[in-house]
């Protein structure tokens, strides 16, 4: 009897995670990705037009790029490779045809329009792009465009409202409550701004858990939540 319950207890589980999940993963948000997709493409055009990628015949890691954008140097190349606008040659990278003008701009505008919901994370790109020669080069850190001056706003917004990013601390509920016992110790790695706790607080109180340890490399998050 006890297994039936535990089998009926997981099963009911399960099913709220498939419809949390029928709900989030929608046609509304993957009209937000179509975007975040174009976004970023002429994000990486920007990026070929601003540093000279569409005139140089090949391209070779240049002097003025800052360690910590390599990765962001990289992602660009692989973009213009993947839509054929560049070809890996050993070390170098060769053109292969013009890339197109960047219409960001307009695109930022249609964006959060057509899909209001994901109107933080287009935000967010917004930023990104506005601060791409800065960080490429070395004269802004990646955590004064994400945090200007310390501020977290639109970071919580994109995790604790977004449709696109939100989501992910809709699915933690129903698989907590599946789990979780009277007097538990709750372990939250890479807790954040704290989505995923505001969603779950109520059921902790009410089970009466006796911990819940909230941890992050980000000093601040962890400050933010001790206060």
């Amino acid at each position: 009897m006890d297994d039936c319950r535990v089998g009926a207890q997981r099963r009911s589980g399960w099913l709220d995670v498939e419809l949390t999940a029928s709900r989030c993963f929608s046609d509304r948000l993957e009209d937000a990705y179509l975007h975040i997709d174009r976004l970023s493409a002429h994000f990486c055009f920007r990026v070929a037009h601003e540093f000279g990628l569409c005139e140089e015949a090949t391209i070779e890691r240049p002097a003025w790029l800052a360690p910590e954008a390599e990765y962001l140097w990289r992602y660009v190349l692989d973009v213009l490779h993947e839509d054929g606008y560049r070809m890996r040659a050993g070390d170098q990278w060769r053109a292969v045809k013009p890339c197109p003008a960047d219409d960001s701009l307009r695109l930022y505008q249609e964006a959060p329009l057509a899909c209001p919901e994901a109107a933080a994370i287009f935000e967010l790109m917004k930023r990104c792009y506005d601060s791409a020669p800065a960080f490429l080069t070395g004269k802004q850190t990646g955590v004064s465009v994400i945090f200007p001056r310390g501020d977290l706003c639109l970071w919580e917004r994109v995790h604790r409202q977004d449709a696109v990013m939100s989501i992910y601390a809709d699915l933690v509920p129903p698989e907590l409550a599946d789990v979780l016992q009277k007097g538990a110790r709750v372990l939250e790695v890479g807790a954040g701004v704290g989505a995923v706790l505001r969603r779950c607080l109520p059921m902790l109180k009410e089970r009466e858990a006796a911990e819940y340890w909230f941890t992050d490399l980000g000093r601040l998050f962890v400050q933010r939540a001790e206060r």
